[in-house]
């Protein structure tokens, strides 16, 4: 059986004014690890990514568009990794994941990006995440076992973890708005959104944790990765 290939879409660094497109490592590293092979997505625009605003960066042209969804056809399924913003690249695909029903994981940044497009009406790279206020630290980047994740019993993470509740790692400052409850999978105890998925698809998922620095020693982690994998 062939092994499938995995679009893991790439951010973008900074490092003394020069910008680098980079790979997420440790979401790599578990793809493989499941038995994936990586297919890295960057941007198909001529232009700089220097500037952090992703306001500053030209709107995709139609030509752009088309050259990006060649790259996603070659995909068995997408990865949307964490990181500290996205860009209309990342709207582009999470769209195209949903109307086309190809399989999409959204990790921490990517879930919240998932978050949007379930909102009724959103401008382009409008980020609307909210900052962290509560009796929970969030941000633990150095702890695998934070806090708890309470899991809807009608959803498809539930289909997969096979448990109300577990623990999880976390490592965010923000976390999504509310949107509609049909969208929610998962909250932590103080409420805030830990999972997102669409419903009637195959298997478009985001959790506001990082199953992917988990994936060799929690089992949980494992079963969402090999969920994604076994979607498809």
């Amino acid at each position: 059986m062939k092994k499938p290939i995995i679009g893991l879409v790439c951010r973008k660094n900074v490092i003394a004014d020069q910008a680098e497109i980079v790979c997420v490592e440790g979401t790599r590293k578990a793809l493989v690890q499941a038995g994936a092979i990586c297919f890295l997505i960057i941007s198909t625009q001529g232009i700089d990514y220097k500037t952090l605003d992703p306001k500053e960066v030209a709107p995709y042209t139609e030509g752009e568009k088309k050259d990006l969804y060649r790259i996603l056809e070659m995909c068995d399924a997408i990865v949307m990794p964490g990181g500290t913003m996205w860009y209309e690249m990342d709207e582009l695909i999470a769209r195209y994941c949903i109307d086309y029903d190809k399989p999409l994981l959204g990790i921490c940044l990517g879930m919240q990006l998932l978050a949007k497009m379930c909102l009724p009406t959103s401008d382009t790279i409008t980020d609307p995440t909210i900052a962290n206020d509560t009796d929970i630290n969030h941000f633990q980047p150095d702890i695998d076992a934070v806090h708890t994740v309470n899991i809807k019993n009608d959803s498809k993470l539930f289909e997969i973890i096979k448990e109300p509740s577990i623990m999880v790692n976390s490592r965010h400052h923000y976390h999504v708005p509310e949107i509609p409850e049909k969208y929610v999978s998962a909250r932590s105890d103080d409420g805030i959104i830990e999972g997102i998925e669409i419903p009637d698809k195959k298997f478009i998922v985001g959790v506001q944790w990082h199953p992917e620095l988990l994936y060799d020693k929690d089992i949980h982690a494992q079963k969402i990765i090999d969920a994604l994998l076994n979607s498809i």
